[in-house]
């Protein structure tokens, strides 16, 4: 029933965005260097997760290439220090090197990129994706380097603007702010329709069966791409010639799985412990989430080159973004797994319930 499985990959990029042409002129203009090479702009994506912000950079990264000759680098920020910030966007960056030592100091760092910037011509985009809990000296810096346009991707504007400093605030709102919301049902339906005629079997899927996809996922893309994706194979698991309403409602909960399997696969090692601890001793208090964190993080830790976070507001906000992933629920003050029997991708197991005090 499948034809192309790749269309359903979150790697696949459509040649255009449908329903951001907005989004996507006003990014271009702020990103643009202009003739000369003179303009250089930041800009701040925010939103739920899933509508597209990632896309959304990407393309109009891809249009400036093409059209001015710009170079790009994609970082992703989540739970990285700044000195691994540099290093990545100087790696991404097609002039850079393939690989930063990493016992180089972090400043020095710093003026290696501000000079592969330098060398840009006629200029530079650094997209920071995940940048919900980026050190605000990592915004400081890269939006202070000369001739270097930096987009920053999160989920709230507001939660980033409290968190930097005054003057990298103040850089980033003298330049474009784009809010992407979710896409309303004909719209995804439109996205769905693309990628169903690509992907599947002719005949197989009717537009009613892609709208109703779309309002049952909100309208955001990434979720309903999966199940339309999950309905099909549900369908061609059953034998089914196609897709049948009951497929439908059966692919919702397994493309669910598979995106909370895909999130937790994406997290840094910091976040996924903090998963295995919810998932080893949940339901579980905030404050006894804290004891067991420091408890076992020495033994979790051992033979890292990072090292453990030290602090419960860190660790607050390794929950926040598990909530956000829908990979943890709080109910009533206490915190367990939305699916148990999803482990994570690291080995922990040091997190034994039987060790309860």
């Amino acid at each position: 029933m499948i034809v192309r499985r790749d269309v359903f990959d979150e790697t696949h990029r459509p040649q255009r965005l449908l329903h951001r042409d907005r989004e996507t002129t006003r990014l271009l203009a702020a990103l643009d260097p202009g003739d000369d090479g003179t303009h250089r702009g930041h800009a701040v994506l925010s939103g739920p997760p899933g509508v597209g912000k990632t896309v959304l950079a990407k393309q109009c990264c891809d249009r400036l290439r093409e059209r001015r000759g710009t170079s790009d680098a994609h970082v992703r920020c989540l739970g990285a220090e700044p000195g691994t910030i540099y290093r990545r966007a100087i790696e991404a960056f097609p002039n850079g090197p393939a690989s930063v030592e990493q016992n180089k100091p972090v400043e020095a760092v710093a003026a290696d990129l501000q000079r592969l910037v330098a060398a840009a011509d006629p200029g530079a985009v650094v997209v920071l994706d995940e940048a919900d809990d980026i050190d605000p000296e990592a915004v400081d810096v890269l939006t202070n380097v000369r001739g270097l346009s930096v987009v920053v991707i999160c989920h709230s504007h507001e939660n980033l603007f409290n968190r930097i400093s005054p003057a990298a605030r103040e850089r980033l709102q003298a330049g474009t702010r784009l809010d992407i919301d979710r896409y309303g049902v004909s719209e995804l339906g439109d996205i769905l329709e693309r990628r169903a005629e690509v992907g599947l079997r002719a005949g197989v899927w009717t537009r009613g069966q892609l709208e109703t996809i779309a309002d049952a996922q909100a309208g955001v893309a990434r979720r309903g791409i999966q199940s339309l994706r999950a309905a099909a194979e549900v369908a061609a698991d059953a034998g089914h010639d196609r897709i049948q309403e009951a497929d439908i409602e059966r692919g919702y909960q397994r493309a669910r799985s598979d995106i909370r399997a895909a999130n937790l696969d994406s997290l840094p090692f910091k976040y996924q412990y903090c998963y295995g601890l919810v998932r080893a001793f949940g339901p579980i208090t905030s404050q006894a989430l804290y004891e067991r964190y420091f408890e076992f993080a020495e033994t979790a830790w051992r033979d890292r080159l990072d090292t453990a976070p030290s602090t419960k507001r860190t660790v607050r906000g390794h929950l926040t973004k598990l909530r956000e992933y829908d990979l943890i629920e709080t109910h009533g003050g206490e915190h367990r797994a939305v699916e148990p029997s999803l482990e994570a991708t690291y080995d922990f197991a040091c997190l034994q319930p039987t060790t309860r005090k």
